[in-house]
């Protein structure tokens, strides 16, 4: 399907099959699929992440399965103050829970939860690391 989307985006994106899938995302994608050029951005991105066959393949994979287990990383060892942690307390795909017990196990960390925002909330923010360094 991507190297479907990618060939003629312009098509794909005005196909019953882009229409389904687009349907199916959590409501919070909507809004960024909207703007057409954000979507062929992700488009190629894919295609680009997949392009080195199966290796390329097997290592999404390999990304997949670390997300799905522990870190066996001591976080205390980072420097204190140096981390922000945002994190949607709507998130489908990441446990919010997993950003309160980093936020415990980094040294100072500051973390920022944004009430009924989910797994995209940085593109909501965008401004806020300038603010944040400028601070």
């Amino acid at each position: 399907m991507l190297l479907k989307a990618i060939k003629d985006a312009n098509s794909f994106l005005k196909s019953r099959e882009w229409k389904r899938l687009l349907e199916a995302l959590p409501k919070e994608y909507a809004k960024f699929h909207a703007d057409q050029s954000f979507t062929i951005g992700m488009l190629r991105s894919n295609v680009e992440a997949y392009r080195q066959g199966n290796d390329s393949i097997r290592a999404a994979f390999q990304e997949y399965q670390l997300w799905m287990k522990p870190w066996d990383v001591d976080l205390s060892r980072i420097p204190a103050g140096l981390v922000h942690i945002w994190h949607g307390n709507d998130d489908k795909h990441v446990s919010v829970a997993n950003a309160h017990r980093n936020a415990k196990a980094i040294p100072r960390a500051r973390l920022e939860i944004f009430e009924g925002k989910g797994h995209w909330v940085w593109l909501d923010n965008l401004k806020r690391p300038c603010e944040i360094l400028s601070s």
